[in-house]
């Protein structure tokens, strides 16, 4: 039994990784993320209960229960609700003698979900592996409760068979499952807030009349303004990807001045009032660079 609820959570976690697609493509909660996120969270469960556990006829179990309630705390009211009317409509439609508890479950777990993320929004409660371990146990409980709503003999059989091994699965399923979630709503936000630090710089740098520029490790530009672009007399298409020593004239590059310049530059050294002679297409050099600035 555990070993079939293992490969189930196993299924599920994978599955939910398409949650990072979701939130990186719509970083700003906007209401179609929302709708293809609780889509997905219950297409989800719609497979689960596709090849469930049967304990008897009419009576399944499989994690829904793990999905659900991670689609009310991390996806809110619409993802939540979404996601309960798939699952909810599909074990209503498979029927069976289990069929109003089993949507009672999926209600049930989408509400603690909801509960669990109006508490964290409230302050009153943080969201860590502990806690989410703890609401693991909270969901599987109320769930194995509903259990006992069923006829007498199933719920004899369900409480010897399977109410420990789903307490023993779901409950660090859920924590895990939680836990990934969190990483990537944590590293979206991270990604979303560098974004927008650096569209800021790049606007205040274009607004500027001073000249701003960008390299990476190899001394290669990788962001000029457009200042700088106007000073050096060439265009983006022609500095960006290049080194200073690609821009600037043949006999500049072989002087020694030029080579103690490049050793300053490797070096990480500040260096003044350097001029570099870089022609335009034309050939002629159009405009010095001279200039005080420290390379980091």
């Amino acid at each position: 039994m555990i070993v079939e609820l293992s490969k189930s959570v196993a299924l599920l976690l994978s599955l939910c990784l398409v949650q990072d697609f979701i939130l990186r493509h719509w970083r700003n909660g906007e209401t179609l993320g929302q709708v293809v996120s609780g889509m997905t969270f219950g297409g989800i469960c719609v497979i689960g209960m596709s090849t469930p556990i049967d304990i008897a006829p009419g009576v399944i179990f499989d994690a829904r229960s793990v999905i659900l309630s991670m689609s009310g705390l991390f996806g809110g009211p619409l993802v939540g609700g979404i996601s309960a009317l798939m699952a909810g409509g599909y074990r209503a439609w498979l029927g069976g003698g289990g069929a109003p508890v089993g949507v009672a479950v999926v209600i049930s777990c989408v509400t603690l979900g909801l509960l669990f993320r109006y508490a964290h929004q409230r302050g009153w409660v943080r969201i860590g592996a502990l806690q989410l371990l703890v609401f693991g146990l909270v969901v599987h409980l109320v769930e194995i409760y509903l259990f006992t709503f069923l006829p007498a003999e199933i719920v004899t059989r369900v409480m010897q068979e399977v109410a420990l091994p789903l307490v023993l699965t779901f409950t660090p399923g859920t924590a895990m499952l939680g836990l990934l979630l969190l990483a990537v709503e944590s590293q979206t936000r991270m990604e979303h807030s560098l974004a927008e630090s650096e569209r800021r710089f790049k606007d205040f740098a274009e607004a500027s009349s001073d000249w701003f520029w960008e390299m990476d490790a190899d001394l290669r530009f990788t962001y000029g303004s457009d200042r700088l672009f106007q000073i050096l007399g060439v265009g983006p298409e022609v500095a960006l990807g290049r080194k200073r020593e690609d821009l600037v004239d043949a006999s500049q590059r072989n002087s020694s001045k030029w080579k103690r310049h490049l050793d300053q530059l490797n070096t990480r050294r500040p260096f003044k009032n350097f001029e570099y002679a870089i022609p335009n297409a034309q050939g002629r050099h159009p405009a010095f660079l001279s200039q005080r600035i420290a390379d980091s």
